[in-house]
């Protein structure tokens, strides 16, 4: 098999449930494992990735209202490195943590903050995650916290790492994630981070899924009848109220 890299950028029109190739919005560089997050109002970022021989920097700003996405030089990442995650922090700031900058092995803890107003994104130490991971799963409640869940470093880390907003500080919680895994789909409602799917090693693609409330700091595993109709890892999801 080969694999293809693309930038095709496609627009969901909510209103008709409608997908449509957007040329305007394609990526400025073809590459797989790219992560993004949404200053919710106006724009979104697009950063990271990899097309097998080289790990990228770089970070692209979706423009809503033009539907026009551009390489944004300055909100690169610190650092060259596919599977990192995003989260939104408050209306003015958001956050990138973890990833890897070459194979299995080169985890990192990195974490870096994203200024919406000025479009840059620089290191910030204070943000970097308690354990190094990639393909982790990430939300926050869109004001106060954001949170950094499970993933793998080589091998399954069943973790979750906050990071405060006010402070942009990121520390371990007491409370290890229910039902661990890595490359799953997350979401949050601003109450809770939701994950679904993804792998946890001993049976590959799962179908069931986890949450961390976050009032508590507790992750549990959801209720019968609310797995995904079958296994599955590296999807994507979102909730009604996307953060």
């Amino acid at each position: 098999n080969t694999t293809t890299w693309v930038v095709t950028g496609d627009k969901l029109v909510y209103s008709t449930d409608t997908t449509t190739a957007t040329s305007s919005s394609n990526l400025s560089v073809a590459r797989g494992q790219v992560t993004a997050q949404s200053e919710r109002s106006t724009k979104a970022y697009f950063a990271g990735g990899f097309d097998l021989t080289v790990k990228y920097a770089t970070t692209d700003k979706l423009t809503f209202s033009t539907d026009t996405t551009a390489a944004q030089a300055s909100a690169d990442l610190s650092t060259a490195r596919s599977a990192v995650a995003g989260s939104n922090g408050d209306s003015t700031k958001g956050y990138w943590t973890g990833g890897t900058t070459a194979g299995v092995g080169s985890e990192v803890v990195t974490g870096e903050k994203l200024t919406y107003s000025t479009d840059t994104t620089a290191a910030t130490s204070s943000v970097n995650l308690a354990t190094k991971r990639t393909n982790h799963q990430s939300g926050g409640d869109g004001s106060t916290l954001s949170y950094w869940f499970c993933g793998q470093t080589g091998f399954l880390i069943t973790t979750v790492n906050k990071t405060t907003v006010s402070t942009d500080t990121t520390a371990a919680t007491t409370s290890a994630a229910s039902g661990g895994c890595y490359s799953a789909a997350s979401g949050s409602d601003g109450n809770q981070l939701f994950s679904m799917g993804g792998n946890d090693v001993s049976v590959g693609a799962r179908a069931s899924g986890s949450k961390i409330v976050f009032a508590t700091d507790v992750s549990s595993g959801l209720a019968g009848g609310s797995d995904l109709t079958k296994g599955r890892q590296l999807c994507m999801g979102i909730t009604t109220v996307a953060l």
